[in-house]
């Protein structure tokens, strides 16, 4: 039987071969990074490498900014997570055209804040040239609404009345990173949001043509790179170094610009390593936050499931000891401590996140004393709450239930 004929476009075929070696570099990183010997790693590493690549057509193939609306499924809970998302957070995503005018218009829910980041696209130039694209954040709280919490935004390069958007007219296309925070999940009701498309220009057909196509598949070879390398794996390892790579112990986290994190934020890191029997009571002053979270990830900042298992609390979940500090409980045993925080498959290598959003002063560090997980509960003040193995299961099943439900289970 003869072969058959190869139909791809020669200028398609270099591109898709660069993306290719693109995978193959970040393969090669990923499984030669410093811990990757440890089997729980290694497996960690190769969901995370399948991760990006579905990622890559989510974020940069698929988008279209003449058609833009606001896509809520870029992350999800055991299904497309990596980036240290916050299991708190209602994200959405709307990619538009630096050069053109959008209106977004919506209704503020009773979430604790909602706020817009325009962030450059990953991957959207070579990385040296990334961190020097703008981004800022934009909290819709301080624009003006009206009584009953509806909203127009115009996003546009040029100057606008009333609530305006800054656009770079340089980039072709603009993630506007919108971040929702729910406190308690069970009353989470999430805003209504639109955009619109107000440049006269007619729109490009949906179906691009190879130029286009060329130069997405170049971006999604950008793309993969830069996540791996300059965000996920060096996101870790920036926080290992800032620790002087001791673990369990906390450290301020210095995020670089056009990394994720929203410039407003203040981010305490701590790569922790459990031993055998071991529990960490994580001890900090009483925070001034609108919001404030701890959540824990895995080698590859892929959030352990916060879904089925009690990996994150936040401001409105944690229990306030009497003295007015919190005091969390790190350890694979359910002690019975009401803070407790399961750090599901991360116990051996893992990361956990100190989230302060829109703080009035930021609290310090918090403080990390190891202890027996036998002797843990005990090491708690006086007077806090034992939850029995029922109570718990309660618990979760609620939880589950709830954060289902923002996602729409």
């Amino acid at each position: 039987m003869e072969n058959p004929t190869l139909n791809m476009p020669p200028a398609v075929q270099n591109a898709w071969q660069g993306y290719l070696d693109a995978l193959e570099c970040i393969r090669e990183f990923i499984y030669t990074r410093e811990f990757s010997d440890r089997p729980m790693v290694r497996n960690q590493a190769t969901q995370f490498l399948m991760q990006m690549q579905a990622a890559s057509y989510q974020w940069i193939i698929a988008p279209h900014v003449d058609y833009p609306r606001f896509y809520r499924y870029l992350y999800e809970p055991m299904n497309s997570n990596w980036g240290f998302p916050s299991p708190d957070y209602g994200y959405r995503w709307g990619f538009v055209d630096g050069a053109q005018t959008y209106r977004i218009s919506g209704k503020r829910s009773d979430c604790v804040f909602l706020d817009i980041q325009v962030q450059p696209l990953f991957g959207i130039v070579e990385d040296a040239e990334f961190v020097k694209l703008p981004t800022k954040s934009y909290l819709i709280d301080d624009m003006q609404l009206e009584a009953d919490g509806s909203f127009e935004i115009i996003a546009s390069p040029n100057p606008h009345p009333g609530n305006w958007i800054k656009l770079d007219p340089e980039q072709h296309v603009i993630a506007l990173f919108v971040r929702e925070t729910f406190y308690d999940w069970g009353k989470a009701q999430p805003s209504k949001m639109w955009i619109d498309r107000l440049t006269d220009t007619p729109a490009r057909p949906f179906l691009s043509d190879e130029p286009t196509l060329v130069a997405k598949i170049e971006h999604a070879a950008r793309f993969v790179k830069f996540v791996v390398r300059a965000w996920v794996t060096a996101g870790f390892d920036r926080s290992l170094a800032a620790q002087d790579r001791e673990f369990n112990r906390f450290a301020m986290q210095h995020i670089p610009a056009n990394a994720g994190g929203n410039p407003l934020a203040v981010y305490h890191n701590m790569i922790f390593a459990l031993q055998e029997n071991e529990a960490l009571i994580i001890e900090v002053e009483a925070p001034t936050s609108r919001y404030w979270s701890f959540a824990t990830a895995n080698r590859y900042l892929q959030i352990a499931d916060f879904v089925y298992h009690q990996s994150s609390l936040n401001g409105h979940q944690a229990r306030r000891d009497a003295d007015g500090k919190y005091r969390f409980v790190l350890c694979k045993d359910d002690i019975g401590a009401p803070n407790w925080l399961d750090p599901v498959d991360t116990a051996e290598l893992g990361m956990m996140q100190f989230r302060q959003f829109y703080q009035e002063q930021a609290v310090g560090l918090p403080k990390v004393t190891s202890v027996k997980s036998s002797e843990a509960f005990a090491a708690l003040p006086a007077g806090t709450p034992f939850i029995s193995p029922a109570q718990r299961r309660t618990q979760l099943d609620q939880r589950s239930r709830d954060v289902l439900q923002i996602y729409g289970y």
